[in-house]
């Protein structure tokens, strides 16, 4: 393809009690003493607007107001999801105001990137953290979840009530990020300006549709049908990629695993390359035989048009991205239970 162009979602709203989109507010407020060194700190805080700000009170949609006026079990949950997620944010920022920090406060959809800021804090779910994270380079970042009644927040560092804790630690340098893996992704040599923290899905633009391309590794190349590709880093393999039968990673891998999504035979012999890993200085291509295909990045808000002929290479050389509060010990009970 001669050149690519991101589809990307674009919520941009600004409704009744939410913060302005970018409001400044510089903080001078008693500094506790274990935070002296760190009181200068600039932070930016990225936060999610919930499904009742955008619906129920800026769109102000039909369809959802009369399901809501039903009680309808589809949007039950989502006015008490509202308040617990305006209550985070507000405990949030009076936190950070405490610890004398200077704080800029950014909804997620404008894609601000951090520039001279110490951390950034989202706040909202996982949704909210990989798309915060696509701006972010090293900074560290922080993942409060807002909505724990409604939400997984499997990267969050943190809930409401010991936000203050986790912050403290932080700002007294008795936290240390965990470090992660990302992956780089490019097209026709060109790599995109997105580092993946969870996973990519190549696939047919149609999901129904049959995906067909050619897939190389390691000097092997097959040709496949199958209904796609998933790629998956460490930190993404306890997602999509283990519920279609992949396996969960250590935390601390670099290596990306690959896995054919239902891969179609017909009456040829087995494919080889139909799940593994790759590590540092390799890289898996993909070629598209189809004149319509997509590669998503993160979930299906970052898309970028794939056609006919066009080369998908993923590497696992992507920026590492530095995640406070990282609870180990959960995420292995998690996998513990899959």
């Amino acid at each position: 393809m001669g050149s690519w162009t991101f589809a990307m979602s674009t919520r941009r709203h600004a409704g009744p009690g939410a913060p302005a989109g970018s409001a400044r507010a510089v903080c001078a407020c008693p500094v506790p003493a274990a935070v002296v060194a760190s009181a200068s700190m600039k932070v930016l805080v990225i936060y999610k607007k919930s499904m009742y700000a955008i619906y129920g009170r800026e769109r102000r949609d039909p369809r959802f107001l009369r399901l809501l006026r039903r009680k309808d079990p589809t949007v039950a949950r989502t006015l008490a999801a509202h308040e617990e997620h305006q209550d985070t944010l507000a405990i949030v920022k009076s936190a950070l105001r405490e610890a004398g920090c200077e704080v800029e406060i950014a909804y997620r959809a404008r894609g601000r990137r951090p520039k001279g800021h110490g951390l950034v804090v989202t706040v909202g779910g996982d949704g909210t953290l990989l798309e915060a994270a696509r701006a972010v380079g090293e900074t560290p970042i922080l993942g409060v979840n807002s909505s724990p009644s409604t939400s997984l927040g499997f990267f969050a560092g943190a809930y409401a009530a010991g936000f203050p804790r986790v912050l403290r630690e932080f700002l007294a340098g008795r936290s240390r990020p965990t470090s992660f893996t990302r992956m780089r992704v490019s097209v026709n040599g060109r790599a995109l300006p997105v580092p993946v923290l969870n996973d990519v899905l190549f696939c047919h633009l149609i999901p129904a549709a049959t995906t067909r391309y050619l897939v190389t590794v390691r000097g092997r190349t097959e040709e496949h049908r199958s209904s796609g590709i998933w790629f998956s880093t460490a930190a993404g393999s306890t997602a999509a990629i283990h519920s279609a039968g992949g396996r969960i990673m250590p935390v601390s891998s670099r290596r990306i695993q690959y896995l054919v999504r239902e891969p179609f035979l017909g009456d040829g012999p087995a494919y080889r390359i139909e799940r593994g890993s790759f590590g540092l200085g390799e890289e898996m291509q993909v070629k598209s035989k189809m004149r319509r295909a997509m590669i998503y990045l993160d979930g299906p808000h970052v898309r970028v048009p794939i056609a006919m002929g066009d080369v998908v290479a993923v590497r696992p050389d992507g920026p590492r991205l530095n995640l406070v509060a990282f609870d180990r010990r959960r995420r292995d009970r998690f996998a513990g239970k899959r």
